[in-house]
């Protein structure tokens, strides 16, 4: 599985590397194109000036100007098929164009060079130079061997037909087997030179997308980080709210009440007052309704309590249905017991919950800051006894904490 999986990717390599090769030979054969099309039209005209008295000598002048005149239609519908017919995509169809041209352009230099050497029995630059073009393209082995080794055979044979004298035959052969060989090392530097390149291009394009993926992947991670620390951040704040509010009616809970009296036993100068609330026949409505009445009810408790006391005061549940509050400020006695006959009138109205009518009373004992006890449990115990002589008296009332309640409750156990 995994040796074909990376012969894949070595043929996917391989053919990004030709259509990058087949580009870049396509983009220097339009440029040579251009070129020619430009030197071969002042070679014409140089041509026409100095050969035209001569035309009728030697036939050989006349194939100049046909072969000059071909190259340049040739040139000329060559660019206009590569503007129409080239494509991006199509690699076969520009790897034919370029050599097309390519083998072209080769078989015009040795007309030329034959032709040349008709004329004047000097082999014509063109040739060499077509050469030497030809091997700034990037060429593979097989292309370079096929062009390359056909052309200089064809003007070899053309040679041994048109020059009789085997010395310049053997002087011109060496001269053009110099020439391929020359181009044929250098078209194989540039060729290796181009898979070079292109292997470290692909490297470093690699390398850029494992980067950027690197990247993205890390940019995932600290999104999920910060999700994670978002989500820590809000559990944090719900274990926070859970260990210091009461879950059901959201007031604080005992464990934040009693943090709270202590550290107001720390201010030796403020009053304060706690007021112990337990309701009257609670119990009968979780039994005869359920427990989803009776919290229903202990929420509505809880916002009815808070409407009534300061905002500086300070009210929790401490179970069931008891809750504490906190006044603070206090200058009497009497306004301890003024917001407690407001809470034990508030309790006496009906609740309407899905058209049932609940009528629950409240039972509050008040102890006092610092008459009454200097301790947060001292307090609450003292507040809870008078509460009792409340509910032992019939309940929907209020007592001020006294001293007489410690003998009762001793009695009564």
């Amino acid at each position: 599985m995994l040796e074909g999986l990376a012969k894949l990717e070595t043929l996917k390599r391989k053919n990004e590397f030709e259509d990058l090769r087949i580009r870049d030979n396509i983009r220097l054969c339009k440029i040579l194109a251009l070129a020619l099309l430009i030197l071969d039209a002042f070679l014409l005209a140089v041509d026409l000036a100095l050969y035209l008295p001569y035309r009728k000598d030697n036939s050989s002048y006349f194939y100049l100007y046909l072969l000059h005149l071909f190259i340049f239609v040739f040139i000329i519908l060559w660019l206009v098929v590569l503007k129409r017919w080239a494509s991006p995509a199509k690699a076969a169809r520009n790897k034919c164009l370029f050599l097309v041209f390519m083998n072209t352009i080769l078989c015009w230099g040795v007309l030329i060079g034959l032709n040349d050497l008709n004329i004047n029995g000097e082999i014509s630059v063109y040739l060499i130079t077509l050469f030497g073009i030809s091997a700034l393209l990037y060429l593979t082995p097989h292309e370079v061997l096929l062009s390359f080794s056909s052309s200089m055979v064809a003007f070899i044979v053309g040679m041994l037909l048109l020059v009789p004298d085997t010395r310049i035959v053997i002087s011109h052969i060496i001269n053009v087997v110099i020439s391929v060989l020359l181009s044929f090392v250098v078209s194989r530097f540039k060729f290796i030179g181009f898979l070079e390149e292109a292997i470290r291009t692909k490297e470093l394009e690699d390398v850029n997308r494992q980067i950027e993926r690197a990247y993205f992947e890390l940019e995932d991670t600290n999104l999920r980080l910060i999700h994670e620390l978002k989500e820590r951040r809000l559990a944090e704040e719900r274990i926070g709210h859970l260990i210091y509010y009461d879950e059901l009616t959201g007031i604080f809970n005992r464990k934040k009440v009693m943090e709270d009296i202590s550290l107001l036993l720390l201010d030796k100068n403020e009053k304060f007052a706690v007021l112990f609330v337990d309701l009257d026949k609670f119990k009968s409505i979780n039994d005869k309704f359920g427990h989803e009445a009776g919290d229903t009810v202990l929420k509505n408790v809880a916002m009815r309590l808070k409407g009534i006391i300061g905002e500086k005061d300070i009210i929790s549940r401490i179970g069931g249905d008891e809750f504490i509050i906190i006044l603070r400020y206090l200058e009497s006695a009497e306004q301890a017991e003024k917001v407690a006959q407001a809470i034990v009138t508030e309790m006496n109205v009906v609740f309407t919950l899905k058209n049932r009518r609940f009528l629950v009373g409240a039972s509050i004992g008040i102890s006092i800051y610092p008459e009454h006890g200097t301790t947060a449990d001292v307090l609450i115990n003292k507040a809870d006894l008078a509460m009792y002589q409340v509910k032992n008296n019939g309940g929907r009332g209020y007592l001020l904490y006294s001293e007489e309640f410690d003998e009762l409750n001793v009695i009564s156990n």
